[in-house]
């Protein structure tokens, strides 16, 4: 999942350069095996020039990239080719600046609007590349106003890029306030919870459950406002006991955990009563002697304890 990469790391200059200089090291050790620490200044200036060299050529090949996808002669293939330089690149956050510097976001909108459902889905995985991890790029792209037609894209009836767009309004909207306020603003959350019913796909659903167990985490507020949407009314019929691990089943349950910290979402899983009750303990009785299943059996425990059990009702906060 989009969110759990956080290893995303600087390809700039002077790293190029350091991990040259150790590459190198063994090269330049004396027959005891004892390295030597500095480089040779030729040797060093040919290396500075080399990866300077190939820096610009990275950005020269994304600006022809952008060229390629934004005019009107070039053919769906041609422009597929040129989004994929591109996103083998801007996974680095460095490259990813540069991009948005040199104008590359000209080309969302055309492409997310694009009559190929191809390019509509590398779009939104573009998006979400340029974003995640980047608070410079999530303001640019939401200066970019992108964030409308991705929630528009969520109805797709083509299930990989409404995954892909919920990826990327993951990414754009994470841990950065003003776009989390634009979206709500213009329904997202709405959009959100009209991700998690029943005859979506099982992608989408569990795309969507991350995202709002995300959300809960970086913006504690926002779970009054799920829960006045009946996000809890919404996520326990999704709730299924599997004799199989679920990726879908234990983020439903993480996200439900992480909006059962106030009375009133207590008492709205209550009035399902033993109905839930029950799914949760078959949950558990499905997955307790199964490694894999261990989270999944952890957030039931949890949720059996902190809705059911009267013991722990004082401990509730009132909202």
């Amino acid at each position: 999942m989009d969110g759990e990469n956080n290893n995303r790391r600087p390809r700039n200059l002077q790293g190029l350069l350091r991990f040259a200089m150790e590459a190198t090291k063994s090269e330049d050790a004396p027959s005891g095996g004892q390295q030597i620490e500095i480089m040779d200044p030729e040797r060093r200036q040919f290396l500075e020039n080399a990866l300077k060299a190939l820096t610009i050529d990275v950005i020269e090949q994304l600006q022809k990239a952008a060229e390629v996808i934004g005019s009107e002669t070039t053919t769906e293939e041609m422009k597929i080719s040129a989004m994929d330089t591109i996103l083998n690149n801007v996974d680095d956050i460095d490259t990813a600046i540069d991009y948005c510097k040199i104008g590359g976001l000209f080309i969302l909108l055309p492409c997310l609007n694009s009559p190929y459902s191809t390019i509509r889905e590398k779009s939104c995985l573009l998006v979400a590349e340029l974003t995640q991890n980047n608070p410079y790029c999530q303001k640019q792209l939401l200066e970019a106003d992108v964030l409308p037609k991705l929630i528009e894209l969520l109805d797709e009836n083509e299930t990989a890029v409404a995954v892909a767009s919920i990826r990327a309004i993951s990414c754009l909207v994470r841990s950065y306030e003003p776009c989390l306020k634009a979206y709500t603003a213009i329904g997202g959350l709405e959009c959100l919870l009209g991700c998690l019913q029943p005859h979506q796909p099982e992608k989408l659903i569990t795309r969507a459950a991350f995202l709002l167990n995300s959300l809960c985490s970086d913006f504690p507020a926002i779970k009054d406002d799920l829960i006045k949407l009946k996000a809890i009314e919404t996520i326990l019929p999704l709730i299924k006991p599997s004799s199989d691990y679920n990726i879908c089943v234990e983020t439903l349950l993480s996200a439900l955990c992480s909006l059962i910290e106030c009375r009133e979402a207590i008492e709205r899983c209550r009035t399902e009563g033993n109905n839930f009750a029950n799914t949760l303990e078959e949950v558990i009785k499905l997955g307790i002697d199964k490694p894999e299943c261990k989270e999944i059996v952890d957030y039931s425990h949890v949720l059996l304890k902190n809705i059911f059990d009267s013991g722990q009702e004082g401990e509730v906060t009132d909202r």
